[in-house]
């Protein structure tokens, strides 16, 4: 189920572990820090599209370990149509949503609506 915006989503990684997406699903928020390399603002990463492509809840995914999301604005969609946005805060702004965690950390309000990490580890189907 699409959101108003969205689906988004963000791959398995060191960063974005099977115990990340439980605490995310449970909180309803998803962390972000600046970049490792040049990163100078904490942001939320994430990729355009559904984690798993034309595949409904209940049919699993090949290949993609991860979390969907939905009905969060991004701050920032790259030009050229390029399949990474981010979510971010300036200096002196308030948005909806969005949470300064600490000096390092943001989180943005969002909806799961799609957890793949394998066979027992999938959501809505069995977590």
């Amino acid at each position: 189920m699409d959101g108003a915006f969205g689906p988004f989503h963000r791959t398995s990684s060191p960063t974005q572990t099977f115990a990340d997406a439980l605490r995310q699903k449970e909180s309803g928020e998803i962390w972000g820090r600046a970049g490792r390399i040049g990163g100078l603002v904490p942001a939320v990463k994430a990729y355009v599209g559904p984690i798993c492509f034309n595949e409904p809840p209940g049919v699993a995914c090949h290949g993609v370990l991860g979390v969907e999301f939905a009905d969060v604005v991004p701050s920032e969609t790259p030009p050229g149509g390029m399949a990474f946005v981010r979510w971010f805060v300036r200096p002196k702004e308030q948005r909806a949503g969005f949470r300064v965690v600490d000096a390092e950390t943001v989180a943005i309000q969002a909806r799961l609506t799609k957890i793949h990490y394998g066979p027992g580890k999938d959501w809505p189907d069995d977590v």
